[in-house]
């Protein structure tokens, strides 16, 4: 791996060290050497920005993604005078490896000389805090864990890059898992026999897998639903945990409002299946696996007569009805399904290209102008 790179980058890296504070961690085990400390953010972008052709990171998988996603956090945290100091516990750092490495605990001159250093993990963040080096902007207060190994072990160091890179990606639901409106739904969904997954295989082993309501599905169905986004929430579900999440659960509705979305959508999800599914009819079979929120919306709002759903008196019984005897809701679904399919059959751009149709907002126009007999 290391031999890849075609120029050494040797480094006195500068490290905070306090000898009342331990501020240094070093380990050994057989031939391996690791070495924990903390670097200012300047240290780290003055080797990237000394490196312009990158032989820093040739041992790295990955390439700088520009100022964007988790970069544009990064950059966020670095360069403010309020949370530059948090730098330290929000990143999850650096790892380099290298031929060797010797600290030098001076007191007046903690450093760490590097010989044939590979930055393998952190690419984004190094290049990130470069940028903001070069644009004057990082703040002097942001400081990176960094973990050091040497190593001449050329397979070990593969192991290495392998593993501080394969992590599971964490998901923008995982991120709001904790949020307290998820808690709140959790509460609330478990009035009415429901389990509320907050998190991904929450409840994997000791609950009934039909009691279980995942939380995307939650949101996708009230989108659809009440919030008349069907071709969002059928197509575009990414945007529940960023641009609609405050619209979704910013508490403008009871739970009731939710459980019921959830139940409808679950039923019209199984009921298409069960009877369209197989059908002869190639645009009929389209639909019925793919337009199971456009269906859930015109359900729903048939059901209860119409999209007041502030009314919880009015909402519990069919919440009631559909835990106990779903096949009550299958007249509306029904009724909502031949509706739709009439609705795409009219109109030939739609009937040409349903996939299509199903992502556009204007079929959501029309299935809503349909609902409030305007068309």
């Amino acid at each position: 791996m290391l031999e890849k790179s075609e120029r050494k980058i040797n480094a006195d890296l500068r490290i905070r060290y306090d000898t009342n504070n331990p501020s240094v961690i070093k380990y050994y085990a057989s031939e391996l050497k690791g070495l924990v400390c903390t670097v200012s953010a300047y240290e780290i972008a003055e080797i990237v920005n000394n490196d312009p052709e990158g032989y820093v990171f040739d041992s790295n998988i990955r390439k700088y993604k520009g100022k964007k996603g988790v970069n544009k956090d990064i950059l966020r945290t670095a360069t403010s005078l309020e949370t530059a100091y948090q730098f330290w516990f929000l990143n999850n750092g650096l790892t380099i490896v290298c031929d060797s490495f010797d600290p030098v605990t001076d007191p007046d001159h903690p450093h760490v000389k590097i010989r044939n250093m590979q930055i393998v993990n952190g690419c984004q963040t190094a290049t990130t805090l470069a940028v903001a080096a070069k644009d004057k902007t990082l703040s002097k207060d942001t400081r990176v864990i960094v973990r050091i190994y040497e190593t001449s072990d050329v397979s070990l160091v593969d192991k290495i890059v392998l593993t501080t890179n394969n992590q599971n990606r964490i998901t923008a639901r995982d991120l709001k898992s904790n949020h307290p409106t998820q808690f709140d739904m959790e509460r609330g969904f478990v009035k009415y026999g429901l389990f509320y997954e907050r998190k991904p295989y929450q409840y994997k082993k000791d609950v009934e897998a039909s009691k279980v309501a995942v939380n995307e599905v939650v949101a996708q169905s009230y989108l659809a639903i009440v919030l008349k986004k069907i071709s969002d929430a059928s197509r575009r579900k990414y945007k529940i945990w960023d641009e609609y999440f405050d619209d979704i659960f910013a508490g403008h509705s009871e739970v009731e409002s939710y459980v019921f979305c959830f139940l409808v959508y679950k039923h019209v999800e199984s009921w298409l299946e069960k009877n369209y599914g197989a059908d002869d009819d190639d645009l009929v079979r389209k639909i019925a696996k793919t337009a199971d929120f456009h269906v859930s919306r015109m359900t729903a709002y048939y059901c209860l007569g119409g999209d007041n759903w502030r009314d919880v008196r009015k909402i519990k019984p069919l919440i009631e009805q559909c835990k106990d005897s779903p096949t009550f809701l299958d007249v509306h679904v029904d009724k909502a399904f031949k509706k739709l399919v009439s609705l795409i059959r009219r109109k030939k751009k739609y009937a040409a290209d349903v996939e299509n149709a199903l992502k556009s907002s204007l079929l959501d126009e029309d299935i809503n102008a349909m609902l409030y007999g305007v068309s």
